[in-house]
């Protein structure tokens, strides 16, 4: 009997060895391959692999150096896991992949910083240069946001957490990006679709079904105030702004948004919140064959339907038409500093004056006289102006309602002090100390 049990022992643990051998082999192999697939982008390194008999392999350490950055993505851990251990060799060596499976990466990190990006990825158009909705309309002389921008909005990484589960024809996706926000739901797809996420050379399709619910953990309302502040414009006519930029983008590429779409995407920029997103498409309607489409015709065939904040956006559908010729896309390039843009008089909104405390201001009254000096402070009746006159200091008080022009010294790309979101008072910053015994001259 204790033969019995020791040949069987001996055999339990032959095959365990052999399992962890083609597991840890196939999985090294899977690897090696991904990283050579993805060679031309960057360099792929990682420390270690370990399979798990219950069809499971994870790989430990990730470090992904992209060419076109100088920091490294940094992943702790990404576990793929199946329905069991021939499963998972089918699917290592064979590539024969389950019906079901599961993807989970965990820690995944990038610290940000102004130079990130290298100076060849920098003269390359971004790939949401073309994507019409996706770009920024209204942010100065950004299309879309750069480390630096990032950092001025308080985010010093990227920093997230992924879920992906696959079952027969649908994929379940949980993401969890910090102060980027966090993205749940399901999508209609098969293994093999979303197979090509993998590849760096293959284009990704929109799943044919889905059901998604996004929140933006208050990123969209520090994106509106910081595009706003750089438009030198207060939050409801930068709203307008980025509308009215984005129509003509929109029907430029051919596609024509309704009223109440365009609405929702003012509503989205400087309320955010959280936002379901559903559609359905039509298999039997291909809209790229046709000329035009109304806006009914192609919210029907999208079966699209959108909830912000819990309530429903009425017709969020586009009309397609047929799109003016594409204006060729500047390639952005390399900053220097020999070449930033000169200070000079740009007019700005009194609204935003408290964004321009301690700065040069120029303002021209109804009366037609125009005063020079150091903004000092800004309340809800009257403007602050420290003067030289003659050798001396004095502080003009000036009413808003006598006020036609208001003019700032600065750069182009200088939004001034951040304000204060909501409905938060304005700073008031007290005067200097040798300023505090000077009376100030009458208003005129």
């Amino acid at each position: 009997m204790k033969k019995v049990l020791f040949v069987l022992s001996l055999i339990v643990l032959l095959l365990w060895g052999v399992w962890q051998l083609l597991a840890w082999t196939g999985a090294q192999r899977t690897m090696n391959k991904l990283a050579g697939e993805w060679s031309d982008q960057g360099d792929l390194r990682w420390e270690g692999l370990r399979p798990s008999p219950g069809g499971s392999v994870t790989v430990q350490g990730l470090r992904w150096y992209w060419f076109d950055i100088t920091e490294p993505v940094t992943v702790e851990s990404v576990e793929l896991e199946t329905p069991g251990p021939l499963a998972l060799l089918r699917g290592l060596w064979l590539g024969r992949w389950p019906g079901t499976a599961s993807l989970r990466v965990r820690a995944l990190e990038v610290q940000l910083k102004p130079n990130l990006f290298r100076p060849w990825a920098l003269v390359r158009p971004p790939q949401l240069m073309g994507q019409v909705p996706l770009a920024l309309h209204a942010c100065g002389n950004r299309r879309v946001l750069s480390p630096t921008d990032l950092l001025h909005m308080g985010i010093d990484r990227i920093a997230l957490d992924l879920s992906v589960t696959q079952s027969p024809g649908q994929l379940a996706l949980s993401l969890d990006a910090g102060d980027l926000g966090r993205v749940q739901g399901q999508m209609a797809v098969q293994w093999q679709d979303w197979q090509q996420w993998l590849s760096p050379d293959k284009d990704l399709s929109l799943p044919r079904a889905g059901d998604l619910m996004i929140h933006d953990s208050g990123f969209m309302r520090r994106l509106s105030n910081y595009c706003a502040a750089h438009e030198d414009k207060i939050l409801e006519d930068w709203k307008a702004l980025s509308q009215s930029r984005w129509r003509d983008a929109m029907a430029a590429a051919g596609m024509v948004p309704t009223d109440s779409l365009a609405e929702f995407y003012g509503d989205w920029l400087t309320e955010g919140g959280t936002l379901r997103v559903q559609w359905q498409q039509d298999p039997d309607v291909d809209l790229l064959q046709q000329q035009d489409v109304s806006a009914g015709d192609w919210l029907q065939a999208q079966g699209l339907v959108l909830h912000h904040n819990g309530q429903a956006v009425d017709r969020p559908a586009v009309a397609l038409v047929r799109p003016d010729e594409p204006e060729p896309v500047p390639a952005i390039q390399p900053r220097d500093p020999s070449l930033e843009p000169v200070a000079r008089f740009h007019v700005s909104e009194l609204e935003r004056a408290a964004a321009w405390i301690d700065r040069r201001v120029r303002v021209t009254l109804r009366s037609g006289r125009t005063l020079e000096g150091r903004l000092l402070s800004r309340d809800e009746e009257t403007l602050h102006i420290h003067q030289i006159r003659d050798g001396g200091e004095v502080i003009q008080p000036l009413a808003l309602d006598k006020i036609e022009r208001f003019e700032v010294w600065r750069r182009d790309d200088d939004p001034g002090r951040p304000l204060p979101l909501n409905n938060e008072p304005l700073p008031s910053p007290g005067l200097a100390p040798w300023l505090e015994r000077i009376e100030p001259i009458p208003a005129p």
